[in-house]
């Protein structure tokens, strides 16, 4: 067992992904009707957890996560389903990451904007976007 938990946060996550031993996968969703899998949060299983919240506003404390995954993520016209802009969700991840942190980000509408806005909030690209591909990047250490 490792001495602590990666903690993995997934955005808009509805219990798809799986933890490896010992870590946490701590889904947040809006939990609003309509765009949910039903019962999905009493499905869940051990490692796992689901905090109702907006990837615009996380409620997670800084430098929190391992990792920031989002899987068919809904952005329309760069901005959230609570109409939050992307630059919002882009600083929120920055913030929540720990230094060497990655982002794994596959949304409905991944653009030119949202690759600024995380590029503005100070993430690096780990590898060139491809179409219809997840971006991945990751927070850089201190130099």
């Amino acid at each position: 067992m490792p001495d602590r938990r990666h903690v993995v946060l997934n955005l808009g996550g509805e219990g798809e992904r799986n933890p490896r031993d010992g870590d946490l996968v701590v889904n947040i969703n809006l939990m609003e009707e309509g765009l949910l899998r039903p019962g999905f949060a009493s499905k869940l299983g051990t490692g796992q957890v689901v905090i109702r919240g907006s990837a615009g506003k996380l409620p997670i404390r800084d430098h929190a996560a391992e990792s920031v995954v989002a899987n068919r993520f809904p952005i329309q016209f760069g901005r959230l389903v609570d109409n939050r802009p992307v630059e919002d969700l882009a600083s929120e991840v920055f913030r929540v990451s720990r230094t060497g942190g990655t982002v794994d980000f596959h949304c409905s509408r991944c653009d030119v904007q949202l690759l600024a806005a995380f590029r503005d909030a100070g993430l690096h690209l780990t590898e060139a976007p491809r179409p219809g591909g997840a971006l991945r990047l990751h927070k850089p250490g201190m130099q």
